[in-house]
């Protein structure tokens, strides 16, 4: 990776059911959102293990690992990656 981070994995932060929560929040005192929030944060887990799925959310969390160098024991700094226009660290 051009980021030098070693085991990369990224996640969805919301889910493929961000939406239905985001178009109930618009529509205040039409009854309890818990239900509707606690099945799209199950959805979101279920999701995690298929990479095609990704694209259902709307923010990506990337997350490495900083190599270790040889000659010590001692972490690199912490390391800054691209995804697109954004910047993570």
């Amino acid at each position: 990776m051009a980021s030098g981070l070693e085991d990369v994995q990224v996640f969805g932060i919301e889910g493929p059911a961000w939406s239905l929560v985001k178009a109930a929040e618009q529509q205040p005192g039409e009854g309890s959102t818990d239900d509707l929030i606690a099945s799209a944060m199950e959805a979101a887990r279920m999701a995690e293990p298929y990479p095609e799925l990704l694209a259902a959310s709307s923010h990506l969390l990337a997350v490495g690992r900083a190599p270790y160098p040889a000659q010590s024991a001692a972490p690199l700094a912490p390391q800054t990656a691209e995804i697109g226009r954004a910047r993570y660290s």
